[in-house]
């Protein structure tokens, strides 16, 4: 239109009308520019959520570097490097919008409510157009470096969720990182007959400044999501290929439970877990022992007295196959002697009835009587059963085990047990442990906040009860928080109203009474799905 056999006035006419027209359609109007910045505190409100999230997951991973260093530095290290890798692209990605802020003015200063300032001329497109622009079309090409930033940045967060030295994942980490973020940047798909439109082109060029500016908020949000997801993933690894336990009992191992005069007793105290729910196969001497709650029973009678010996395996699934665990063990037969036993483990708890079992082979339970050191009290149960109680005041404690005779008391054996507080309780909402993602209909259907020491605490029966919570619900839109008195779920349903895929129902601040006490406990997270 400004080409052709045409004066220079009428030239100059039809460019001032082509430039009338681009502007024209271009014309945004003022609620949908609103709606962008709307949409901007939205992302900008959504990453701090993510920062305090991972800032927990964080956390977690030192306190478990500190407990279990060998085994959790790899994975450590690869979160820090995920947080790492996340920091440097939200920088760049914020001195992008900066940079195109400045260069059409700027923000206005915050008014009440807002977490980031509007743009002074939030409808422009020329500059920032020119910016993004690659070198090829006359522009700074920054659009190309923006592009290839996103698809780096998402590679190398995802890269961290692959096995590598010291560092084992399930496959299906990265495949399922990969297929749930939307940090990537690709070029749109066009109809045949339609010109071909790079991402930049589509999403950077052609937008308004408020646009664009929305949208690299979200993008910088898109990258908090997967270092989240990068993060929570490395933590589950860390213990994702660990044979479960739910039992554990100490143990007294030595070379021989029979001792002469003068000699040295020699044994290994070992703390030993194992696994109620699953039936081991454990093979001794070629054939297969009985299982009962994941102990195998091995069980021999002999006439004579010696050394005794016996071996075999015990046969663990571990990745879809049967993995042999050697074992060997000594004993030896002889006359009665003292034998003393605890009837949950050779740990007694402060501030409970520890149950102890003393007899004498060969002598009544009426024969029999026993003492604890330590200023512990042993109260006579039925039978040749006790109940041992007591405070803190030492670490160690020793049962005797006496005969009546009729030449007097005899002291037959002693047993030393270490002294030990009841252990902090774990918190669940009801059935859940924050240990999967829940729907939010199972979540709005519990009814209690619980505190307990779980299946695998030795002793049945010990109960704790709490007394107040916080319940935090964080969700895109924002954070809801409310503290409550008691244990009811039920009271807090007004603030789960509206929970989607993505949030998170997190319960804090919770006290507690038991054993000992009143006590603050560890909170409780549950992702809705």
């Amino acid at each position: 239109m400004a080409g052709g056999n045409v004066s220079p006035r009428q030239k100059m006419i039809n460019m001032m009308y082509l430039v009338l027209t681009a502007l024209l359609a271009l014309n945004v109007s003022k609620e949908i520019l609103k709606s962008f910045h709307m949409m901007e505190q939205s992302f900008v409100a959504a990453s701090s959520n993510y920062d305090a999230k991972n800032d927990l997951v964080m956390k977690a991973f030192a306190g478990s570097n500190t407990l279990d260093p060998i085994k959790t530095k790899p994975f450590y290290d690869r979160a820090k490097e995920a947080q790492k890798v996340s920091s440097k692209f939200f920088t760049y990605i914020e001195s992008v919008k900066k940079e195109i802020a400045d260069m059409n003015g700027g923000r206005e200063e915050l008014e009440d409510g807002e977490t980031i300032g509007a743009l002074v001329t939030p409808e422009v497109m020329e500059k920032h157009a020119n910016y993004f622009l690659p070198v090829a079309k006359q522009g700074k090409g920054h659009g190309d470096k923006v592009k290839k930033a996103i698809n780096d940045t998402r590679l190398q967060l995802l890269a961290l969720l692959k096995s590598g030295k010291g560092v084992e994942l399930k496959e299906r980490f990265y495949k399922e990182a990969e297929a749930a973020t939307q940090l990537r940047a690709t070029d749109p798909t066009n109809k045949p007959t339609e010109p071909k439109k790079s991402w930049e082109d589509a999403y950077l060029v052609n937008n308004p400044l408020a646009g664009v500016t929305a949208l690299l908020t979200k993008i910088q949000n898109d990258a908090k999501a997967l270092e989240s997801d990068v993060l929570t993933k490395l933590q589950t690894g860390i213990t994702a290929n660990d044979i479960t336990f739910d039992q554990l009992q100490a143990k007294v191992i030595s070379s021989s439970s029979y001792v002469m005069t003068g000699t040295p007793y020699e044994a290994d105290v070992i703390l030993v877990a194992s696994n109620s729910t699953t039936k081991q196969k454990i093979i001794v001497n070629g054939n297969e022992l009985p299982v009962e709650a994941g102990v195998g029973k091995f069980s021999a009678v002999h006439s004579d007295v010696g050394i005794k010996s016996f071996s075999g395996n015990i046969m663990v699934m571990e990745n879809g196959k049967e993995k042999p665990y050697p074992f060997s063990a000594e004993y030896q037969t002889f006359k009665p002697a003292a034998t003393i036993s605890a009837d949950k483990m050779n740990v007694l708890y402060v501030g409970l009835n520890n149950p102890i079992s003393v007899s004498v082979p060969g002598f009544p339970a009426s024969a029999v009587s026993a003492s604890i050191s330590g200023g512990w009290k042993l109260k006579s149960k039925k039978g040749n059963t006790y109940q041992a109680s007591g405070g803190r005041g030492v670490r160690e404690v020793t049962v005797t085990a006496i005969v009546k005779t009729e030449k007097g008391n005899k002291t037959m054996g002693t047993q030393k047990y270490r002294i030990r507080p009841v252990p902090n309780p774990v918190a669940k909402i009801g059935q859940l442990d924050g240990s999967r993602p829940s729907t939010a209909g199972i979540i709005r259907a519990q009814r209690s906040v619980f505190a307990s020491l779980g299946e695998g605490f030795a002793f049945e029966g010990v109960k704790f009860k709490v007394t107040k919570y916080t319940l935090v619900v964080s969700t895109k839109k924002g954070t809801r928080t409310k503290s409550f008195k008691g244990s009811s779920f039920s009271a807090a349903a007004g603030l789960l109203g509206g929970i989607r895929r993505g949030d998170m129902v997190i319960v804090t601040g919770i006290t507690c009474t038991g054993p000992g006490g009143s006590k603050k406990i560890p909170g409780v997270t549950v992702q809705v799905q």
